[in-house]
């Protein structure tokens, strides 16, 4: 069963916050940022993919676009779509970023986007990005500090989420859904990490039905605490300037 199936109700913010853009240095030269957006936002069909869509039109793709040349010079950026991929196709940047599709979206889960979403674009570091959450300079600045080293975003909140476990060093042990430290959905891979993984999703028997973070379990992973203004488009989150 899909994961976008509608469980009776969404967490939708009435406003995405404004951004004015801060000509600041850039935290990194070159590195890959991957988008996914293979599902509804919310879970709810109506409301469209997550990255371009009736309810709040094309404002969420270009809020991604400019945080991402806020912290990275010549980034290369990739969007993993499925559903309403359209929209995304239609989107007046869209020569600023490369379309994967998840034809098969609607059978599989985010380990699938995950895997064709890293076979598509080059070798290097990259952050992966749930397109439902909005990261902040912030964010991406602490997931940048060491591309060498794999980390993911957390915060201590009430949410659906699934959560991390962090042992006395901060490094994620399992993932699991009664966690307090829930992930907000970004991390970045390393290199090495990038080359481990993809040796496992190779071939017939994998599973495509998995979640990313079961194939991140495997992974040494750094917790980094998110407590800047970043938040999820599908949690109740109250919006301040």
């Amino acid at each position: 069963m899909a994961k976008y199936e509608y469980k009776g109700r969404s967490k939708i913010i009435t406003e995405i916050p404004k951004r004015k853009p801060k000509k600041a240095k850039q935290t990194i030269d070159n590195c890959c940022f991957l988008l996914l957006s293979a599902y509804p936002l919310a879970g709810v069909k109506k409301l469209g993919c997550p990255l371009s869509n009736d309810y709040y039109e094309d404002e969420v793709m270009n809020l991604h676009l400019d945080l991402i040349y806020e912290v990275c010079k010549t980034p290369f950026i990739s969007v993993v779509g499925g559903f309403d991929i359209k929209r995304i196709l239609k989107h007046p940047r869209r020569n600023e970023f490369q379309i994967i599709e998840n034809t098969l979206f609607e059978f599989t889960n985010s380990s699938e986007d995950l895997r064709i979403g890293l076979n598509g674009i080059p070798r290097a570091p990259t952050v992966i990005v749930d397109a439902a959450f909005l990261p902040s300079v912030e964010t991406y600045r602490s997931l940048l500090k060491d591309p060498n080293d794999s980390k993911i975003i957390y915060s201590t909140r009430e949410s659906d989420c699934v959560g991390c476990n962090l042992t006395k060093e901060g490094l994620v042990n399992f993932f699991g859904y009664a966690c307090p430290h829930k992930t907000k959905g970004a991390y970045i891979l390393s290199v090495s990490d990038i080359d481990r993984i993809k040796k496992k999703m190779l071939g017939s028997t994998f599973n495509k039905n998995k979640f990313d973070y079961e194939i991140l379990d495997e992974l040494r992973l750094i917790g980094v605490e998110d407590l800047s203004k970043s938040l999820r488009l599908d949690e109740n989150y109250g919006i301040s300037d």
